[in-house]
């Protein structure tokens, strides 16, 4: 069995122009985590970090034995954008953590 490892990063607007370095960056962490045995990889679904991190997953899942689990925090019902929903099509799991929107206000209050 292998072990588990979550992305979690920063928004769109909070990324610099130039992604291109943090996705080579990003691509070697990841080869090295699965050189370590990870072979399950949560991801978060926000926009940014998080996606870019479930796209390289996904295109290393042609080369490596590892899984693509995302753990959507809370259903919103809105449709979202086709990064979005192609890495769900191609996720191997998906866990929803909450059907309401009441965790996020509480999130939001804290800030």
């Amino acid at each position: 069995m292998g072990k588990t490892i979550a992305f979690s990063g920063y928004r769109p607007e909070k990324l610099p122009e130039n992604i291109d370095p943090i996705q080579i960056s990003l691509k070697t962490a990841i080869e090295e985590c699965i050189n370590d045995g990870y072979d399950t990889f949560l991801c978060g679904m926000a926009d940014g970090f998080d996606t870019m991190a479930a796209q390289i997953v996904i295109e290393l899942r042609e080369k490596y034995d590892i899984k693509l689990v995302c753990v959507i925090p809370y259903d919103d019902g809105r449709n979202h954008n086709d990064i979005y929903n192609k890495i769900v099509e191609y996720s191997d799991d998906m866990v929803l953590s909450t059907k309401n929107l009441h965790c996020m206000h509480l999130k939001n209050l804290k800030k």
